[in-house]
């Protein structure tokens, strides 16, 4: 996973052998972390937030970054897929995961499942999400197609 923050530092984040790492390059350098296995054995994606936190989603759960000491937000259920699309932001500003479980909504450090508006599934493995330019919520998933979250609304894309 690759992501340039607000500040211009590139962020990548994997895994090395058996090990998740993060690494920010700055300036031609690079300081890389997890060597002490706090990030567990990846690390799969990488958000930057509307108020400059820097996510990263890791095997152990969901790490806050920066700004200040790195924090782990342990998460009831596996973040899915490998993508900077697991995380994202609500229309009121919390963090979105997606999980294998749906989405959970960050609410005062705790990840509480995400209820999608209108006749939405009440249940889905999340693979992606991806805010458009009109503000509107995609979520890709493994069992229930497309969604699309807009208006007050969810509608439903399914392959047949």
């Amino acid at each position: 996973m690759l992501l340039q923050d607000r500040k211009g530092t590139v962020w990548a984040g994997g895994y090395v052998g058996s090990i998740g790492r993060l690494c920010a390059i700055e300036s031609g350098r690079a300081q890389c972390y997890g060597d002490d296995g706090r990030l567990g054995l990846w690390v799969a994606s990488l958000y930057e937030d509307s108020r400059g936190n820097l996510w990263a989603g890791a095997q152990t759960g969901l790490w806050r970054w920066k700004p200040g000491l790195p924090k782990l937000f342990p998460m009831p259920v596996q973040v899915l897929g490998t993508s900077s699309q697991t995380v994202d932001e609500s229309d009121d500003g919390a963090l979105l995961i997606a999980t294998e479980g749906g989405i959970r909504r960050m609410v005062d450090g705790k990840a509480e499942a995400y209820s999608l508006p209108g006749s939405g599934p009440k249940r889905f493995k999340a693979l992606r999400m991806l805010r458009d330019r009109d503000g509107a919520l995609w979520i890709g998933t493994t069992d229930r197609g497309l969604l699309h979250v807009h208006q007050g609304r969810t509608d439903v894309f399914c392959a047949v």
